[in-house]
């Protein structure tokens, strides 16, 4: 029985290394498909992140990425005008 919850506490710490060291990523894409030729005004922040104010003439298109935490959530939140 030791054996066994010694062998699965060496696989729980083996995945919980591979994802933390992972390169994964989370991509968000905003394009600006608003019309009439108006600008898209945006602000997007985490807890960990303050990307600032952007505009966004019509037909562009910004990206950005993060790295998801392991534990917990990451939220971003954006407010558009």
């Amino acid at each position: 029985m030791a054996s066994f919850v010694g062998r699965t506490v060496k696989l729980i710490l083996l995945l919980l290394f591979l994802t933390t060291t992972c390169d994964a990523k989370t991509y968000v894409g905003i394009t600006n498909d608003l019309g009439g030729g108006m600008n898209l005004t945006f602000h997007c922040k985490s807890a960990d992140d303050e990307l600032g104010v952007k505009v966004l003439p019509p037909q562009q298109y910004y990206e950005f990425s993060f790295k998801p935490t392991l534990i917990g959530r990451t939220d971003f939140y954006c407010s558009f005008q």
